[in-house]
């Protein structure tokens, strides 16, 4: 599994509620470091949790590249922002959206 996500303490507060349930997980701060992340692991990726609004690299953007280098992948967008725009709606077909619920923590 693989969460990308830009905000540090996010990104660790996730990473830490789905190791806990026995999880194997890598963790990206943004599209770019996920995809070079991706391209040096050994194994398939199954799931992909990412941010949608992150710098150098979007989510759909990166889980598009991903998806075409491992087509079996599953991916679930998560964001503090439910009134992302995609533009030509092709973000909406067949995902997996969740309100960020880290963000709701109070640090």
């Amino acid at each position: 599994m693989l969460i990308a996500e830009d905000e540090e303490g996010v990104r660790e507060l996730a990473s830490e509620f789905v190791s806990s349930a026995g999880y194997t997980v890598l963790t990206a701060k943004d599209g770019m470091e996920a995809l070079e992340i991706a391209a040096r692991s050994p194994g398939s990726i199954h799931l992909l949790i990412t941010d949608v609004v992150m710098p150098k690299m979007r989510g759909p953007e990166l889980a598009k590249k991903l998806k075409a280098l491992q087509p079996y992948l599953r991916i679930v967008y998560m964001s503090g922002y439910l009134e992302y725009n995609s533009g030509n709606g092709q973000f909406w077909k067949r995902v997996s959206f969740s309100k960020n619920p880290f963000r709701a923590i109070r640090w």
